[in-house]
């Protein structure tokens, strides 16, 4: 069965979740999430399909996460700004289905409070990556343009720096500077959409397995995540592709989770690595 892993987005808490629900998934059904025939990659889930697709084994990724993990450069920038940072989320949470536009005004936003170097967040994640080339295998990183407010999905063929690619996916608008690639400045981690479902479109796939917690949530952006992401199932389903959904469960939601508190990054692992093995049975026929 030809399948479409996405990866979504979900800062560091969901670089932990997502990687103990994929341990999770492995542990129970012997399944190598990296020879997925697609993996794209949003955010928090590019650094993930990086090192999937690279071949890092989940094992290693599992015990980087009790270690410590990706350590951001938040704290060598300068102090954000609450009440610029909160107008730029209320933009972003305020759209109902995200378009260039909205993109482009929430962008415009975001540059105007203080944030860390661009420089010091490239070496950052630099540090996160296996490698500087891309992988070999299908891995699509999605951005935005902060000057057309486009979506993007760069590959392989993009003839983009991988380190400059996921930087930018995971650059927040509002707690992370634009980033530099060719012409243009990017953003992402989410602002599109917390999963980006729909670049699997017209990829003649017959099974797509959408994991991230980003759409956890009745209100503000946890909402707009979700609708985005219903819609992107809606346009899979028309090209064909049946989209599974695995996101945090009661667990995960009870305890409240900061999806940038470096501080639950270990619990974040073991919800998910309850959570993937709980989902196990359920997925099967899609993984097997």
């Amino acid at each position: 069965m030809a399948l479409g892993l996405v990866l979504g987005g979900g800062g560091v808490v969901g670089v932990a979740w997502e990687i103990g629900v994929l341990a999770g998934l492995a542990g129970e059904l012997g399944w190598d999430p990296a020879l997925a025939d697609v993996v794209v990659g949003t955010s928090a889930g590019s650094v993930i399909g990086s090192n999937l697709r690279h071949r890092r084994p989940l094992d290693d990724l599992v015990e980087e996460q009790r270690a410590g993990g990706l350590r951001l450069a938040r704290q060598d920038g300068p102090p954000a700004d609450p009440s610029a940072a909160l107008e730029v989320f209320r933009s972003w949470a305020g759209v109902e289905h995200m378009d260039a536009e909205a993109a482009r005004r929430t962008a415009a936003l975001a540059l105007a409070v203080p944030t860390p170097s661009e420089d010091v967040m490239v070496e950052s994640f630099r540090a996160a990556l296996p490698a500087a080339a891309w992988p070999e295998g299908d891995l699509r990183i999605t951005g935005v343009s902060v000057s057309t407010g486009e979506r993007v999905a760069w590959t392989a063929a993009s003839g983009v720096a991988l380190v400059r690619a996921v930087t930018a996916s995971c650059a927040v608008p509002g707690m992370f500077p634009a980033v530099t690639v060719g012409d243009d400045r990017f953003l992402d981690g989410g602002l599109w959409s917390g999963s980006n479902a729909d670049v699997l479109v017209g990829l003649d796939l017959e099974a797509a397995l959408f994991i991230g917690p980003m759409g956890v949530g009745a209100t503000g952006l946890g909402a707009m995540s979700a609708r985005m992401l219903e819609r992107e199932r809606a346009l899979l389903a028309t090209a064909g592709t049946s989209l599974q959904v695995l996101e945090p469960g009661e667990r995960f939601v009870a305890a409240a989770m900061q999806l940038m508190d470096p501080s639950r990054r270990v619990e974040a692992l073991e919800i998910g690595l309850a959570e993937g093995a709980a989902a196990a049975e359920r997925l099967r026929s899609v993984l097997a």
